[in-house]
């Protein structure tokens, strides 16, 4: 066990016990309990983890309620401050938190909250998201949630590695999760996509990831989406979708005009969507333009 300075025998004994309480007893059932809040209100439920002064529980709404002790036998209720439910932080990608709990003059006294170790692997490079006070942290085809204050564990959810593999996947690298909703996304190492029930961590849908070898090739821009009723212009040709730079005699063949290809397709009961890749260089990511 590593060293711990500034701790005597008695504290760190404290510390291991503490620790041995994050994750719940290997194959124990839930235990159905009322925990009684502060203002009155009860909320009925499974303990999924506890301690002397925390609780995570199962209600019988199907949600996880994270509770903290506030004197006697009552609890009051703790969530995040604010979410970071995807890789990026919002679904926007700006990666950006409007907490300002930890500024320039406080960030070097920093010290560690909780631990909480993930088995099974040799490194990580997830980042942890958090909705709804629950952080989620994976590694190669698991993932836990765990009590963001607390570090305390609520569920974890395992499958088997998949066997055979090479490159990346062999070594099982995976950056996380996406939360939407009541569901968390995942990506397994064969290429699978699971949803998981976010509060219970069971299994709602998988579905195989599909192959661009067998779609088309690979393209040199950033992600689009596409509707109905806009189109879909991509970057400049000299970042086309072959990511090679055009000569100058095939931009004179197509110099003062523009080439154009549609799709499209027809869905009952609904406009005609058309998707138009343009290859006129714009010098711009791809733009959303309305028909």
């Amino acid at each position: 066990m590593p060293a711990f300075p500034g701790l005597n025998d008695s504290d760190v004994g404290d510390l291991i016990r503490y620790l041995r309480t994050l994750r719940p007893r290997s194959g124990a059932a839930p235990t159905r309990t009322r925990a009684t809040l502060v203002d009155g209100r009860s909320i009925d439920g499974l303990v999924l983890n506890q301690s002397a002064s925390d609780l995570q529980l199962l209600g019988d709404d199907r949600k996880i309620h994270l509770l903290r002790k506030s004197g006697g036998d009552r609890y009051r209720a703790v969530t995040s401050q604010a979410d970071w439910p995807s890789y990026n932080g919002q679904t926007n990608g700006s990666r950006y938190s409007p907490l300002t709990q930890i500024t320039a003059a406080n960030v070097g006294r920093m010290v560690p909250r909780w631990i909480f170790s993930i088995s099974n692997t040799s490194r990580l490079q997830v980042t942890p998201v958090v909705a709804g006070g629950v952080m989620y942290v994976t590694s190669a085809n698991e993932c836990y949630a765990l009590d963001a204050g607390a570090g305390r564990e609520i569920w974890h959810y395992q499958r088997q590695r998949t066997k055979g593999l090479v490159g990346n996947a062999a070594g099982g690298i995976n950056r996380g999760v996406a939360v939407a909703g009541d569901r968390v996304f995942m990506v397994t190492d064969h290429a699978h996509i699971i949803a998981l029930n976010r509060f219970t961590g069971s299994l709602l849908w998988e579905t195989e990831m599909a192959d661009w070898h067998q779609n088309s090739r690979r393209a040199a821009m950033k992600a689009f989406a596409v509707s109905s009723r806009h189109s879909i212009r991509r970057p400049a040709e000299k970042c086309g979708a072959s990511g090679r730079r055009r000569g100058a005699a095939s931009r004179r063949r197509t110099r003062g005009r523009e080439r154009a290809s549609s799709i499209r397709a027809r869905r009952h009961g609904s406009p005609e969507p058309t998707i138009r890749s343009s290859t006129r260089c714009t010098g711009r990511p791809a733009t959303l333009l309305p028909i």
